[in-house]
């Protein structure tokens, strides 16, 4: 019995030796590794300024008319680019249902340059609801009642406009026309009720001296 119970004993301790000794082993912990400082980006290149672009110029230029029997004259005129400060204008001053009618019409258009070029504040003025019939004498003066093809004028021609103030027309001996000192730069783009002509300034009543056009007709 004793023998017996040594064993057991024996045995008991063994084991707990056992159990101690996984008990003590603590497990191995790979190190952290050392990380080290982050480097800097590179710098960035100075920005070169010779490789950039300007912008364009925001006022568009006039492209140009597209005659079609299909379209009034001033109809033709609003559809294209360059020449929506005229047809603001036309509508302003209560003429854009007149200029859709049967006509015929022949219209002088102003290109958005030509306005640019008055004097500031003088188209705002004219834009004003109390300046609607200024504005409206302004934009008939530019109207001629009638098909007038320029090629028929000869070397001068006075013709009424729509506001009943004459216009002067002009050729010169190279072939080039102007009404009132403006220079005609397109012209008989027909419509159907008319033709439209192109010029690079604003006329204005009674601006029409004979005296100045001569000036022009040498061109």
């Amino acid at each position: 019995m004793k023998h017996s119970t040594r064993i057991f004993v024996a045995a008991a301790l063994v084991a707990l030796g056992c159990v101690s000794g996984v008990s003590a082993q603590t497990p191995q912990v790979p190190p952290t590794p050392t990380v080290g400082p982050t480097s800097a980006p590179p710098p960035t290149a100075p920005l070169d300024r010779s490789k950039i672009t300007p912008p364009g110029p925001m006022t568009a230029q006039p492209g140009p008319l597209q005659g079609t029997t299909s379209a009034t004259g001033i109809d033709i005129v609003a559809g294209t680019d360059g020449f929506q400060t005229f047809a603001r204008a036309v509508s302003a001053s209560g003429l854009m249902d007149t200029l859709r009618g049967a006509g015929p019409y022949t219209i002088f258009a102003p290109t958005d340059a030509a306005f640019a070029r008055l004097p500031a504040g003088t188209l705002d003025a004219l834009l004003r609801p109390e300046n609607r019939e200024r504005l409206r004498a302004l934009m008939q003066y530019l109207v001629v009642p009638g098909d007038l093809q320029m090629e028929r004028i000869g070397r001068a021609r006075i013709v009424p406009s729509l506001l009943g103030e004459p216009l002067n027309l002009q050729k010169s001996a190279s072939g080039a026309y102007t009404v009132n000192g403006a220079n005609i730069v397109e012209r008989d783009v027909q419509a159907s009720n008319g033709e439209v002509n192109v010029i690079d300034s604003i006329i204005t009543p009674g601006r029409h001296n004979p005296a100045d056009q001569g000036k022009n007709a040498t061109h």
